[in-house]
């Protein structure tokens, strides 16, 4: 009869051929694009033949940064929007919407349930010349003409965006203040703090971890979207995907293309990097590690 030790000791033999498949179709498709990228095109033709030429194009043209800079700033506003919105948002759905928690939850759900075309296709009717919100704004008089800048213009592109990934920060702090001690709000109460002191010196730092989980879950594909920009940001959308893509495309210059991906691949990596090394740094989650440990 096995113990249940030696079980837990044996039993990640069973995942080793599941990890290595899931591995291979993760680390696979990145470690082929960073071979293309040291390769590069003559006439059309892809020569295989190490060369940095492809990364100090990026590193040397002003386009390629400031695009790259446009997609991060993208993902920094969203991030900080769907903050703002998403935080009372989920403090709302634990702490006050009693009965119709779940129905506010599965509400939330609900348009994850469609593709983001059929999503970012809603929003161009809505915010179209002839749309839903400028048809609006003429019946009530408050404008004497449609708005143009509604839709093709960084606005279109951030709206979109927003309404996408804002379950994707609300899901994660109310899972979090789900499971918070309720006592320690009504003994920093009970002590004297106010409610702004109680939020700021209790309830805020309990939830950082939830915050931090949804600032990423939104952050990094935010960087990546390429269906809002593409469909609502006409050209003044234009970002760091929308040229990977091409050089995928209509360029053909596949070195080109998986440099820059790469490129925008690191410049994340070192962004969630900083982000994970200031988490850690502080002294609630180094208690927590320890405890944990």
């Amino acid at each position: 009869m096995t113990t249940g030790g030696a079980y837990y000791r044996r039993a990640p033999w069973f995942a080793y051929p599941v990890a290595a498949f899931v591995i291979v179709l993760a680390i696979g498709p990145l470690i082929t694009l960073l071979a293309y990228s040291f390769y590069r095109m003559e006439n059309y033709r892809l020569v295989a033949s190490f060369s940095l030429a492809n990364y100090q194009e990026i590193l040397t043209s002003p386009l390629y940064l400031v695009l790259t800079g446009k997609s991060l700033l993208y993902a920094v506003a969203t991030c900080a929007v769907t903050l703002i919105v998403g935080y009372p948002t989920a403090q709302f759905i634990a702490w006050q919407a009693g009965k119709w928690k779940n129905f506010l939850i599965m509400g939330l759900l609900i348009p994850l349930y469609t593709g983001d075309l059929i999503r970012v296709y809603a929003w161009r009717i809505i915010l179209g010349i002839e749309g839903a919100l400028n048809t609006l704004l003429l019946e009530v008089g408050i404008v004497d003409a449609p708005i143009d800048a509604l839709l093709f213009s960084p606005f279109s592109v951030m709206v979109s965006i927003i309404y996408i990934y804002l379950p994707f920060m609300i899901l994660p702090i109310w899972a979090n203040l789900e499971g918070m001690d309720r006592s320690l709000v009504e003994a920093s109460m009970d002590l004297g703090a106010r409610r702004a002191r109680t939020f700021t010196k209790v309830v805020l730092p309990l939830t950082i971890p939830g915050i931090f989980a949804g600032t990423m879950l939104v952050f990094i594909p935010v960087t990546g979207e390429y269906l809002s920009q593409n469909l609502l940001g006409g050209t003044s959308g234009v970002t760091i995907i929308n040229v990977i893509t091409s050089q995928f495309g209509a360029s053909y210059n596949w070195p080109l293309g998986s440099a820059l991906a790469w490129f925008l691949l690191l410049v994340v990596a070192v962004f969630v990097s900083a982000a994970v090394y200031i988490m850690i740094r502080q002294p609630w989650m180094r208690r927590s590690i320890r405890s944990g440990a």
